[in-house]
């Protein structure tokens, strides 16, 4: 084939599927597909999809569960130059509706038992009398087509500048459509190498353009997030195998026994939702699984407390466990990686070298101040939110003639070029006035012998309008008071930041994304 579209991610699989030939590509349940039947299974996708009548640009929406076909689909909008675009399977009708109206997809391929869910939400559109029809399509509907169409040809008329959009809600609101150019996609987080970044490639060339060698890799969170996507296709194009977890509720025994029987390099969690029932099932089933395999265990999209790296570190002598760093606004740019007997780095991570601190007043903070500020990205980001110009300018300013990526997390630079997370704005505590930065105040509790997991959160106050507020996820055998917390904080914390309330639970509330609920928590805190 011809070179490459600099970077194109259809062709460089495309490059990659023909260097890799019938090596094994995807696991997902009792599905296996080779490199070569992957990509002609993604070329019918794609001939499938242009007999939707979806054109390139054409947004493609994907509201599928953790199975071969949706790496297809993903797979096969990128050879079509269509926009695939996720959809969370847990969304309520009302938020369908609003990510359908803001996406203005031409296709929605779901789970069929959402069919009526996803129609009800295209019938309660907002896309206007003149807009065209969503075509809704439940995957099954789709079989016959995709084993009676050919595969479509490879295109020739691929751009690094075709897009991906990934749709984000974060911890509240409304979900937000990021949009990236496949370039910067590539190079921001899916492992491509800073050191090629612009130069022209040819097909064997493309491989090299990963910094990762092969590897099996067990991605255990949903593809329908930006985690999950960004690891597989990742993994895909350096060549590697991917182990998808196919079961539609997590359970750390099942996805221990696919690790052994796949003898996965890599596990690929989110957060301490994921990562502390593993701790738990290895705590007591010590001596069941074989893991000599298993080098790293990463987490994304959410940071996992020290002590639960320690906790799965005690059990995999060999492996590292790594804390990635990153929003769907900026990819992965700085990571924190656990080591067996080395001291937890508490909330620091080694920041890439396009990482900055800009300051309340619109500069960059020296790395050799100790100011607070907002931590961002620069060079390889996205365009911006779409259809939300103002949501765009606030989260991607223009400092000094260069576009910037906030990630909405307060950092200080620390003597040795680490970036110390100190807090996040929107989960301000502002009480009696003085500001309390939940980050930072977990990062304290955390240290607690008693405390294995903490969440801190503002907890209404007639008197102060918020107080601090932390649910606590204690230590096997531990017991812990108000009192003894709040003593234990005091040399760290100035007096406003002591928690006031404090509530023992079995589990921190997370999202179906494995994200920290702090609604929830806030909840919970007020009920008590």
């Amino acid at each position: 084939m011809d070179a490459p579209a600099v970077f194109n991610l259809a062709d460089l699989f495309e490059a990659v599927a023909d260097h890799r030939g019938d090596d094994l590509a995807i696991v997902a349940g009792a599905e296996r597909a080779s490199y070569q039947a992957l990509d002609r299974l993604a070329a019918c996708w794609a001939a499938t999809l242009a007999g939707l009548r979806v054109a390139p640009g054409d947004r493609v929406a994907l509201m599928l569960r953790n199975h071969l076909p949706h790496v297809a689909a993903l797979l096969g909008a990128f050879k079509l130059r269509a926009v695939p675009l996720n959809v969370n399977l847990h969304y309520t009708v009302e938020e369908l509706r609003h990510l359908l109206s803001d996406a203005d997809p031409a296709v929605v391929v779901c789970e069929d038992e959402l069919e009526s869910t996803v129609r009800s939400a295209v019938e309660q559109n907002t896309w206007g009398p003149s807009a065209p029809a969503v075509s809704v399509w439940p995957l099954h509907a789709l079989t016959h087509l995709l084993e009676t169409t050919p595969p479509a040809p490879r295109r020739r008329d691929r751009s690094g500048s075709d897009r991906y959009l990934l749709y984000t809600g974060g911890t509240t609101g409304l979900p937000k459509g990021v949009e990236w150019r496949q370039e910067d996609l590539f190079f921001a987080a899916l492992g491509g190498d800073s050191r090629v970044d612009g130069a022209l490639t040819t097909p064997s060339d493309a491989l090299a353009a990963l910094r990762h060698a092969p590897t099996r890799v067990l991605v255990a969170c949903p593809l329908m997030h930006g985690t999950a996507q960004w690891v597989t296709l990742g993994a895909l194009l350096s060549g590697g195998t991917v182990v998808v977890f196919t079961e539609d509720a997590f359970d750390a025994d099942e996805l221990l026994d696919l690790a052994e029987r796949e003898r996965v390099a890599q596990l690929v969690v989110v957060g301490d939702a994921f990562a502390v029932p593993l701790a738990d099932a290895l705590d007591a089933q010590p001596d069941r699984w074989q893991l000599d395999d298993l080098v790293a265990v990463a987490s994304g999209g959410a940071s996992l407390a020290p002590e639960t790296a320690r906790r799965l570190l005690a059990h995999l002598p060999g492996a590292v466990v790594v804390d990635g760093y990153g929003t769907s606004e900026t990819g992965g740019h700085a990571r924190r990686i656990h080591i067996p007997g080395a001291p937890a780095s508490g909330a620091a991570f080694t920041p890439g070298t396009d990482t900055a601190l800009i300051g309340f007043d619109g500069t960059l903070v020296p790395r050799d101040s100790t100011e607070l500020g907002r931590i961002a990205r620069s060079g390889r980001i996205p365009l911006g939110y779409r259809n939300d110009p103002t949501r765009t300018a606030v989260t991607f300013p223009l400092i000094d003639e260069r576009r910037w990526a906030l990630t909405g997390d307060l950092g200080r630079w620390r003597a040795d070029g680490t970036i110390e997370l100190v807090g996040r704005g929107e989960r301000t505590v502002n009480s009696g006035g003085e500001k309390v930065d939940a980050l930072e105040v977990e990062a304290v509790v955390r240290t607690h012998p008693a405390v294995a997991d903490a969440m801190v959160v503002g907890v209404p106050d007639a008197r102060f309008g918020e107080v601090v507020g932390v649910l606590v996820k204690l230590a096997p055998g531990a017991s812990l008071s108000v009192e003894q917390l709040a003593r234990f904080c005091r040399s760290s914390l100035a007096r406003f930041k002591l928690p006031r309330h404090v509530a023992v639970v079995d589990h921190l509330p997370r999202t179906a994304t494995g994200k920290p609920d702090y609604r929830s928590a806030v909840a919970h805190l007020q009920r008590r």
